[in-house]
């Protein structure tokens, strides 16, 4: 979207995605966000209470419970399986 362009040519970002990865995009608008979550989630970056990229690590003695936690909803952003513990 940084192009200005729907389409780029010779660029097709699904053969680029690794499986197990999505690609979302958000089409709203600046009015369809309200003004006053805009500013808590502003405040909350200010005061660095907001973590863009939350990571949790499982060991894999535990990986049964990072498969529950995912498919749960109990964590968000990544999650990562270690081979060691």
């Amino acid at each position: 979207m940084l192009s200005d362009t729907w389409t780029i040519d010779g660029f097709y970002p699904i053969d680029w995605i690794p499986s197990g990865v999505r690609l979302t995009a958000y089409s709203g608008q600046a009015h369809d966000l309200p003004a006053t979550e805009l500013q808590r989630v502003l405040d909350r970056i200010a005061v660095g209470a907001l973590d863009l990229m939350p990571m949790h690590s499982y060991p894999l003695e535990e990986i049964v419970r990072a498969h529950q936690d995912l498919a749960a909803g109990r964590r968000t952003g990544k999650l990562v399986g270690l081979p060691w513990a």
